[in-house]
């Protein structure tokens, strides 16, 4: 990160995303912890700072990768009990907290960067996988009450892991 530390005004500038608006983004503190718990981890207070400074749409990616085509996808990995059909989802189903799937189809829109959801059923070696924007123009899915879109999982392709050995 192009960030610039003035120790003796103690100030963090921070540089604008590109396509930001461009404005003062520079954050004055008179202690580290301003604002923020001193028992919040280093990304919590660091998200703290980014949003006193005017960042936006501030999201923590689990991976990001090039693929065989030049292009940058980004990666979201989940470990979880697949969701069992009930009296408002009739499918098996995987999926993903609503505000995520809000941050990264910005990601999407605004530079390109598609998402890989990978799921790792909890308890068995299988393995769900599938483009976040194939998912949504698939449909058939489901908002759960606590924030969760659920996906059919038969959107999704499943594979087996074996500890490494398909690599």
């Amino acid at each position: 990160m192009n960030n610039k530390k003035n120790a003796s005004a103690n100030q963090l500038t921070a540089v604008p995303r590109h396509g930001a608006k461009q404005g003062n983004n520079t954050l004055v503190c008179n202690h580290y912890t301003t604002g923020v718990n001193s028992s919040d981890t280093p990304e919590t207070k660091a998200r703290h700072l980014l949003r006193e400074a005017g960042f936006s749409y501030l999201q923590q990616l689990d991976w990001v990768g090039k693929d065989d085509k030049g292009e940058w996808v980004v990666f979201e990995i989940k470990e979880k009990e697949l969701f069992t059909p009930g009296r408002n989802f009739p499918h098996y189903g995987a999926g993903l907290n609503k505000s995520q799937l809000y941050l990264r189809t910005k990601l999407l829109d605004e530079l390109g960067f598609r998402t890989y959801l990978l799921i790792f059923a909890k308890g068995t070696n299988e393995v769900y996988e599938a483009y976040l924007d194939e998912l949504e123009a698939k449909g058939g899915f489901y908002d759960s009450p606590n924030g969760i879109r659920i996906y059919p999982i038969q959107n999704f392709t499943r594979k087996e892991y074996n500890n490494g050995e398909n690599s």
